[in-house]
C-alpha cells in the first residue's frame, strides 16, 4: 500500500509512479495551460505540460491551469497540499475579489482585464484564482488573461523571479499598467467629449459618457477592492508566515492608491459631463417643442377656415363665387398672422 503523503508536502505521487517516497515528483498533470520550473537563482524553464513534472530542490513551480477542463478541477479537488479553504476559492465558481493567508499559504482571487487572440478585451473583466506556498503556485482562470500571459512571456524571454510573491507582485503590477493604460484612454475620450459639450452640435455624447461612467465605475470597484484586500492583507498577516510568500502590500497598495484617485476623478468627471449634457439635450428638446407649438398655432386658424368651407352644405358663403377660393385662401393667411401677432406680442410684454 502506498504511504500517505505529508500535509507539508508540495507534490503529489503520480497514480502509475513505482516509486511513491519520492514527494517531489508530480507526474503528468492534466488540464495545464503551461508549467514553468523556477530555479534557485530565479531562472525560470518552461516545461511541457504534458510533460513528467517534478518540483526540483532549491526551487519552486508555478503550475496554471484551465478551469474549464473538468479534468483539472478533479485533479486539484484531490491534490492533498491544499487545505479546504484554498481548495474552495481555487475551484469555487465565485468570481469576488479575495486574499487570505495562512502560516503556509496565501490564496485568493485577482481580477484582471481578458484577453481575445491578439486584442485586449478593454471592457471584459476575468479572474485569476490562485495558491500559493513556499515551493509552488498554483494559479487557474476560466478565460485568457492579460497579465498572466504578460509575465509568461516575459519569463520565457528571460526575466528572473526570486520568490513565489514576487510572480504575484508582478501580475498584480501588470494588472495596474493595464489599468493605467485605460485610464488614459479615458481621459483622453473625456477631453473630446468636453470639447463637444461646450458646443451646440450634440450627437451621441450621452451614450458615449455612458459607456465611459461604467467603466470608470467598474474599474473603482475593480481597484478599490484590490487596494482593501491589500492593506487588510498587510494589518492580519500571520507573524509566522513565509519570507518567500510575502507580498510587497505596502507598495502595491500604494501604486493602486494613485490609480483608485485617478478612477474617482474620471467617474465624478463623467458624471458631471452626463450631467451637462442632460441639461443642454432637455434645452434642445424645449427649444424644438418651442417650435413645434408655435408652428400648430399657426396652423390651427387656417385649419378651422379650410374645415368650414370644406363642409359640403347648402348655404356655405362664396359657393357660387368665382373668387370663393381666393377669399379662403386669403382668410387663412389672415388668421395664421393675427395669431402670429398676438404671440409676438405676448412675448414682447414678459
Amino acid at each position: 500500500m502506498n504511504e500517505p503523503i505529508a500535509s507539508q508536502s508540495f507534490a503529489i505521487a503520480a497514480p502509475d509512479a513505482p516509486d511513491t517516497r519520492d514527494e517531489r515528483r508530480l507526474g503528468v498533470i492534466p488540464g495545464l495551460i503551461w508549467v514553468f520550473r523556477i530555479l534557485a537563482d530565479g531562472t525560470a524553464e518552461p516545461v511541457a505540460p504534458l510533460a513528467e513534472i517534478e518540483n526540483p530542490h532549491g526551487g519552486w513551480l508555478w503550475l496554471h491551469f484551465n478551469l474549464s477542463d473538468s479534468r483539472a478541477v478533479q485533479w486539484l479537488e484531490s491534490f492533498p497540499p491544499l487545505s479546504e479553504d484554498a481548495r474552495e476559492v481555487l475551484l469555487g465558481g465565485e468570481d469576488d475579489q479575495c486574499l487570505h493567508a495562512s502560516d503556509a499559504c496565501i490564496y485568493g482571487i485577482i481580477a484582471d482585464f481578458v484577453q481575445r487572440l491578439d486584442r485586449h478585451s478593454r471592457n471584459e473583466i476575468g479572474h485569476m484564482h490562485f495558491a500559493m506556498t513556499e515551493h509552488l503556485l498554483i494559479s487557474a482562470r476560466r478565460e485568457p488573461l492579460q497579465a498572466a500571459e504578460t509575465v509568461r512571456r516575459s519569463l520565457e524571454s528571460g526575466r528572473k523571479i526570486s520568490s513565489v510573491a514576487s510572480l504575484i507582485d508582478e501580475i498584480i503590477e501588470h494588472v495596474a499598467d493595464a489599468i493605467d493604460e485605460l485610464v488614459e484612454i479615458l481621459e483622453r475620450d473625456l477631453d473630446a467629449i468636453e470639447e463637444l459639450v461646450l458646443t451646440d452640435d450634440l450627437h451621441d455624447e450621452r451614450q458615449r459618457l455612458g459607456k465611459l461612467r461604467r467603466t470608470a465605475v467598474r474599474l473603482h470597484r475593480q481597484i478599490g477592492g484590490l487596494r482593501t484586500l491589500l492593506l487588510r492583507l498587510e494589518r492580519q498577516e500571520p507573524s509566522g508566515l513565509c519570507p518567500s510568500i510575502r507580498l510587497a502590500t505596502s507598495s502595491l497598495a500604494q501604486r493602486l492608491e494613485g490609480l483608485y484617485q485617478e478612477i474617482v476623478a474620471i467617474r465624478d468627471r463623467a458624471r458631471m459631463l452626463q450631467e451637462e449634457v442632460l441639461a443642454k439635450t432637455a434645452e434642445q428638446t424645449n427649444e424644438r417643442l418651442h417650435w413645434l407649438s408655435l408652428i400648430t398655432a399657426l396652423f390651427l386658424p387656417p385649419t378651422l377656415v379650410t374645415g368650414f368651407f370644406g363642409m359640403n352644405l347648402k348655404g356655405m358663403p362664396f359657393a357660387d363665387s368665382e373668387i370663393g377660393g381666393l377669399t379662403a385662401f386669403v382668410l387663412c393667411v389672415i388668421s395664421a398672422l393675427g395669431v402670429y401677432w398676438l404671440i409676438r406680442r405676448k412675448i414682447a410684454r414678459r
